[in-house]
This record gives C-alpha cells, sequence and structure tokens, in this order.
C-alpha cells in the first residue's frame, strides 16, 4: 500500500537527527547476521519443546559414587 505521505525532498531536508552506533565490533555481516538467525531460532526452538513438555526440569540425583557416602 502507498500512502505518499511524504516525498525524498521533505525528507531530505526535515532536518531530524537519528542517534546511531556504527561500531565496527557491533555490525554484522551477512554470515553473522545468518549466525544469529540460526541460534535465535534454536532458542525459540527449544523454548517452545520446553513448553510442550511443561518446561519442568529434571529432578537432580547425584552421582552414584556418592549415593552411599556419609561424609564427602
Amino acid at each position: 500500500m502507498k500512502a505518499d505521505l511524504i516525498d525524498l525532498a521533505l525528507q531530505a531536508v526535515d532536518g531530524t537527527r537519528v542517534a546511531g552506533n556504527a561500531s565496527k565490533a557491533r555490525t554484522l555481516s551477512k554470515r553473522g547476521l545468518a549466525r544469529l538467525l540460526k541460534w535465535t531460532d534454536e532458542a525459540i526452538a527449544n523454548l517452545e519443546a520446553q513448553n510442550a513438555t511443561g518446561g519442568d526440569p529434571s529432578p537432580l540425583s547425584l552421582p552414584v559414587e556418592l549415593v552411599g557416602a556419609r561424609a564427602l
């Protein structure tokens, strides 16, 4: 849908300033964005799987060698 509310000339002379950070350490390449997207998709899938199973962690248990131990 094209609204035609303003044109490019008005945008150019508007004078609005937007704060930005062009730090090379925070800028991602195409490959970096792909890795971030993959990581995000995996994290979402993991959270959705936890929600589907109730998300309760398995109960903690002692290692076999410590089960009958009286002292550490």
